[in-house]
């Protein structure tokens, strides 16, 4: 969980902080003002596109494990287990 960004006439830098917390690993942000909270909802919320992948790779591998298989390959990139709890807590999260 990130800390509070205590500026809160800054929201482009609370923005920016918050975007940034996300890209770092940070599942969420400290809000210490209501209008914080819609910023830090986008920020830590998968996009369309990411939930899409996750979608096709939980849905590969579920097809592949199905048939015995541990490990895939998904246009290129390798597959296992971490990957597929990944592509589902993106998928709990956009839930």
């Amino acid at each position: 969980m990130d800390t509070v960004w205590a500026d809160l006439r800054d929201h482009e830098g609370f923005i920016a902080s918050a975007t940034h917390a996300a890209a770092l690993g940070f599942q969420g942000k400290m809000c210490i003002h209501p209008d914080q909270v819609g910023g830090a909802n986008a920020a830590f919320s998968p996009t369309e596109a990411v939930v899409a992948q996750a979608r096709r790779v939980v849905e590969a591998f579920d097809r592949a494990e199905a048939e015995g298989l541990a490990s895939i390959q998904l246009d290129g990139q390798f597959i296992d287990y971490p990957i597929v709890q990944r592509a589902r807590r993106v998928l709990e999260a956009a839930r």
